[in-house]
């Protein structure tokens, strides 16, 4: 049954190659619809108390919705994606009325990675680093409190901020994960000996030579889509969702080109983890209502730790509503499913919009 099942992923990846090949017209097409998305956003700088500058994408809500607003809304990307992951969700939800949301660039990634004065990042940020960040740029918006949408990565990161601050999070939605990344305790020497030879070795590259360059976009962008193809499972990413990104996390390269903006230190695996045991205590301090969206042939998590997090998740005081869905890691973007789950997270966030202003007029 596992060669059946490693068959299956394979023929459905080939499926997947082939079929956006061959509709190369509807791909053009959805990319045309993304970058008139993209233009109506704006963009955002944010200066961090720690120093550090934050950069994202802003959108305001529409104005024939604006008398009943909200929520305020942040959003988080995955890892090595860049604000451009909601360049097709953040619309949706703008023009349904939520907002005004914001899309940040992780340390490390896109515009704000960019911005890190040289060398960089001086280790691979952890996911504490991530909610310090996040919790300084809420600061820096003046918002005391909020929704967060979070992708991968980005649902990990909101999972524990929810759980750390849960007065600040009005409603929580994870996209492709349900918590963040555990490891067993016993393999945290392992763990470090590497990230402090996989940081050794990364640094030593980028003083032997610049980044590697792509002649064109277009390079960089099937890069990305290659990228996908190995990873673990039947994982794809369409041209447009890839184009999204890449656009964005691309800058010129020395001697003509592009290369990608995302800081090295972003390569090497965490020093450190969390526990199994520590997720689940971060997931049971969770209070706000909380809609979790996977996918079938999206990241394969281990079925026992989902199942053990989603029975946590499914006790939380807010209540807790799952979907498993068709699609790939990348979901919320894949032309083929972005709608279905656009759909799901609008509806779930108006949702509380009314619930909360059904009770503030009691």
């Amino acid at each position: 049954r596992p060669h059946t099942r490693r068959a299956a992923a394979t023929a459905r990846k080939r499926e997947r190659a082939g079929g956006v090949a061959r509709t190369g017209r509807r791909v053009r097409h959805a990319l045309h619809r993304g970058a008139m998305a993209t233009s109506a956003a704006t963009t955002i700088t944010l200066s961090l108390a720690s120093g550090a500058v934050a950069h994202g994408l802003r959108w305001a809500p529409s104005v024939a919705a604006a008398a009943s607003a909200g929520p305020r809304c942040i959003l988080l990307h995955g890892w090595l994606d860049n604000a451009a992951s909601f360049t097709f969700l953040a619309p949706r939800l703008a023009a349904a009325g939520v907002g005004p949301i914001v899309a940040l660039d992780f340390p490390g990634h896109g515009l704000t990675s960019a911005a890190t004065p040289a060398p960089g990042l001086p280790a691979p940020p952890q996911i504490g680093d991530y909610v310090s960040f996040v919790h300084e740029a809420a600061e820096a918006l003046g918002w005391a409190d909020f929704a967060l949408v979070g992708h991968s990565l980005g649902a990990g990161v909101s999972a524990v901020f929810a759980g750390t601050f849960p007065d600040r999070v009005t409603s929580l939605t994870s996209l492709e994960a349900l918590g963040p990344e555990s490891r067993d305790a016993d393999v945290a020497p392992r763990q470090l000996r590497e990230s402090v030879r996989s940081v050794a070795s990364l640094r030593a590259k980028a003083a032997a030579g610049p980044k590697k360059a792509y002649a064109t976009l277009d390079e960089a962008v099937a890069a990305r889509v290659a990228k996908v193809g190995t990873l673990p499972g039947a994982q794809y990413l369409s041209d447009g969702a890839a184009r999204a990104m890449v656009t964005r996390g691309t800058g010129p390269a020395e001697g003509g080109g592009v290369r990608f903006l995302h800081d090295a230190m972003t390569l090497a695996p965490s020093r450190q983890s969390l526990t199994e045991e520590q997720v689940l205590a971060f997931l049971r301090e969770v209070q706000c209502p909380h809609l979790g969206v996977t996918a079938i042939d999206g990241w394969p998590f281990p079925a026992e730790r989902m199942g053990r997090r989603i029975e946590v998740l499914h006790q939380c005081p807010g209540g807790f509503t799952h979907h498993h869905l068709p699609g790939s890691h990348h979901h919320h973007l894949d032309e083929d499913t972005a709608h279905v789950v656009a759909e799901l997270v609008e509806r779930f966030l108006v949702q509380q919009r009314q619930r909360t202003t059904m009770h503030s007029s009691l």
